[in-house]
């Protein structure tokens, strides 16, 4: 049955939820995930008439405060692969580990926003342009008349609704995503979610840094 969230105006379905166990990265069982899909109808030129969302739930949050948060954009390279190109796999690890030493939280996985929001082609076109000629990731964006960055977290705000959360501590380096939740008076702290450099992923890192702005904490030369 579809529905519209009263604050985003979006209008979506929550398509069904299971219990799922999970093997976590660090070797330990989580018995107690709850996963949900949820499916937002709306026209998006990159990804098409419809976005979804796993919404990963441990505990009981509804209604709460400070809820520990995770967003995380689909990477299959990373995710499924293993890529060592960029940190998205340690951070999906990391966030459901986090997640469930802490007994509670959210895990929120996009599925369709590969590439920064710009598509699964598009994710490819722009490493193979990276590699190809030498193109940085925001050069390799711009080369294809692509936005930087083209995610729009406002279904987010409707799953967040859904579950009636009151504040998030949100696993991030990325403040724009901070900017968008106080924009609809989410009360939000950051919880800095970095992963280990390495020669693969240094350059890229360098440039999320430098030119978009991601905070971490890696002093690059």
């Amino acid at each position: 049955m579809e529905e519209t969230d009263s604050i985003s105006n979006l209008k979506y379905r929550m398509d069904g939820k299971f219990k799922m166990p999970c093997k976590l990265a660090d070797g330990t069982l989580q018995k107690n995930f709850t996963l949900y899909l949820f499916s937002f109808l709306r026209d998006n030129k990159y990804i098409g008439p419809e976005e979804h969302f796993h919404v990963l739930v441990l505990g009981n949050i509804q209604g709460k405060d400070n809820v520990l948060t995770r967003i995380e954009s689909a990477c299959t390279y990373a995710h499924l692969y293993g890529s060592q190109l960029c940190d998205c796999q340690f951070q999906l690890q990391e966030a459901l580990i986090k997640i469930s030493k802490n007994q509670s939280g959210i895990y929120i996985y996009c599925l369709d926003q590969h590439g920064r929001g710009t598509g699964i082609v598009n994710h490819v076109k722009v490493y193979q342009a990276e590699q190809e000629l030498g193109l940085d990731t925001v050069q390799a964006h711009l080369k294809f008349s692509l936005p930087a960055d083209a995610r729009n977290y406002e279904p987010i705000i409707t799953i967040l609704n859904y579950f009636n959360v009151k504040g998030i501590k949100l696993m991030t380096n990325n403040p724009k995503r901070l900017d968008f939740f106080r924009k609809y008076n989410i009360p939000v702290e950051r919880i800095p979610h970095q992963g280990p450099l390495n020669s693969f992923n240094k350059n890229e890192l360098k440039i999320k840094k430098e030119k978009l702005g991601h905070l971490y904490a890696y002093e690059f030369k």
